[in-house]
């Protein structure tokens, strides 16, 4: 008994000199008559079962709290999607000509990005109507006789804008069909200094959803009132990129857009739409991207432009949103291959200099950026650092980490410049 109280049955490592003590405090109180006495007796055994209770206290404290207080950190490993050697190239993933909804042709679209420094590109006209939808589109052939464009040996001699009867991806590195209107084809860019790849791509409607297929392999496409999944079959068996764009809607309602369409079969998402920020509307999509990955929906996160119109245009104009590709292989396989394994950044505007992970570490240099932040999951901030330069220390118990640099606003632009580089995974090192 501890103090009317049925101890546990724990070693004294004092039990000699507590007998002692005992038996000292006893003697003392042998020595006191009457009323001093019982008091006397009270007040040590008062302080007796409070030394008793703390000791006992202290000990249970400790070998409770031992792991917590002595344990290390978790060891780790960070993963690292620029850990491969390579260049830095300039792309974008979401643009559409007059073959879909655009207002320039394929040919002064290329060119445009060109010129701009852009290194790949892929063009992603809507598949509802990808080059026309039946009848005799005046402005996109040269004769006046109903064609099988899309070579699913069925002629459809009405014109129904938006049903995608004869809708099929354009490869423009190939001939059009020789009564196409635009005649244009990717130029052999061996030996030029600034070559620019064009790769295949569609952005296919499956019902409120808008998906982006980068690489798609030429050929028909079914028509949008097809729900299946096809489109991401046949881009992924081309060993093509799929993202999800345009999805800030859903920013506040991750589980629903989980319900909704199947995630797992994706492999990016439209973090930042730059259509929608020349409208001042919903491109940011960000906080859906953390909640998703919180969830452990991995996805890449892609800028694009989403370009309509043409430089100088109010709205809908290129070269808003763009995404910086690492590779040593500057072909559509290179840059495919880049884009899968996640080596490349999204920005606005900002560009990073350095992106180092040392042992526990993470380094980044982003010049004229104003406020650099490191966020985890769920959009938790968990460091920010003034300026443009900043190191983050990993604690190991991270899910991942991914950083956003933050400036001004461009002249003439209503957002803020930024740079978003994709999650740095974190997993337990084998035998933690």
């Amino acid at each position: 008994m501890l103090c009317g109280v049925d101890s546990p049955s724990i070693p004294w490592a004092g039990d000699v000199a507590t007998a002692t003590r005992a038996r000292a405090m006893d003697a003392g109180i042998r020595a006191v008559d009457g009323w001093r006495r019982s008091h006397y007796i009270a007040d040590l055994q008062g302080v007796w079962c409070m030394t008793r209770f703390l000791v006992l206290g202290a000990f249970c404290l400790v070998v409770a709290g031992c792991d917590a207080v002595q344990s290390p950190a978790p060891r780790f490993v960070v993963e690292n999607p620029y850990a491969t050697p390579g260049t830095w190239v300039r792309g974008n993933f979401h643009v559409h000509t007059d073959h879909s909804d655009g207002a320039l042709s394929g040919e002064e679209t290329a060119v445009a990005y060109q010129r701009a420094g852009y290194g790949v590109l892929c063009i992603t006209d809507h598949n509802q109507y990808g080059d026309q939808d039946g009848g005799v589109p005046a402005t996109l052939q040269v004769d006046a006789t109903v064609h099988d464009w899309n070579g699913d040996g069925t002629l459809h001699g009405t014109q129904v804008f938006g049903s995608g009867v004869e809708a099929y991806v354009r490869d423009w590195n190939a001939p059009p069909p020789e009564w196409a209107v635009d005649r244009w084809v990717q130029p052999d860019y061996t030996g030029h200094r600034e070559p620019l790849v064009l790769l295949a791509g569609s952005e296919a409607t499956f019902g409120d959803f808008h998906i982006g297929l980068v690489g798609y392999p030429r050929r028909w496409i079914k028509p949008p009132a097809n729900r299946g999944l096809e489109y991401i079959d046949r881009t992924h068996d081309a060993a093509g990129f799929v993202y999800l764009a345009h999805p800030a809607a859903w920013n506040e309602a991750p589980e629903s857009l989980q319900r909704a369409f199947p995630l797992a079969r994706l492999d990016g998402l439209e973090i930042i739409n730059g259509l929608w920020l020349t409208k001042n509307g919903a491109a940011d999509a960000t906080r859906l991207w953390d909640r998703l990955l919180a969830r452990g929906v991995r996805l890449w996160g892609l800028a694009n432009d989403d370009a309509h119109t043409w430089e100088g245009a109010p709205d809908a104009y290129p070269f808003s949103a763009f995404n910086m590709l690492l590779t040593a292989d500057p072909s559509p396989e290179g840059y495919l291959a880049a884009l899968r394994a996640g080596a490349f950044y999204a920005s606005t505007g900002l560009l990073f200099e350095t992106l180092a992970l040392h042992a526990d570490s993470l380094e980044v240099i982003a010049p004229g950026a104003e406020r650099i932040r490191f966020i985890g999951a769920g959009g938790i901030v968990l460091f920010e650092v003034s300026g443009p330069r900043a190191l983050y220390d990993f604690s190991g118990r991270e899910i991942y980490v991914r950083v956003h640099a933050e400036a001004s606003p461009a002249s003439g632009a209503s957002w803020n410049r930024g740079a978003w580089t994709q999650p740095f995974f974190l997993t337990r090192a084998p035998g933690d």
